[in-house]
């Protein structure tokens, strides 16, 4: 067998916004192939696992310090997003996708 897809196979995935509309749909489509053995998706509130190799972790995105020995896999995707609508304002819009210390700074 090819060493180069062996390495491919039983794979690790984190995902950081795992529960808005992309989030939810890369949750599901990872948790259906046969190449991730583990998905981990780091959440602001507690979320249902819809499969045994879905890991939620509630985590506070403003101390990732707290959280950061989680952040171990073989490949990480970021779904961060949000609508100006739902964040309802600018500066909290540019929190969600940004990062609190990167708003501060500007």
């Amino acid at each position: 067998m090819n060493t180069n897809y062996q390495l491919l196979k039983n794979m690790k995935a984190l995902i950081i916004g795992a529960t808005g509309a992309t989030g939810k749909d890369l949750v599901q489509k990872l948790s259906q192939d046969k190449d991730f053995e583990e998905i981990h998706a780091f959440v602001r509130k507690p979320v249902e696992s819809t499969s045994e190799k879905v890991k939620f972790h509630v985590v506070n995105f403003e101390k990732p310090e707290e959280w950061k020995d989680l952040v171990k896999g073989d490949v990480a995707f970021s779904c961060l997003g949000t609508t100006l609508k739902d964040a309802g304002s600018k500066e909290a819009q540019r929190k969600v996708e940004i990062g609190r210390a990167t708003c501060r700074e500007r």
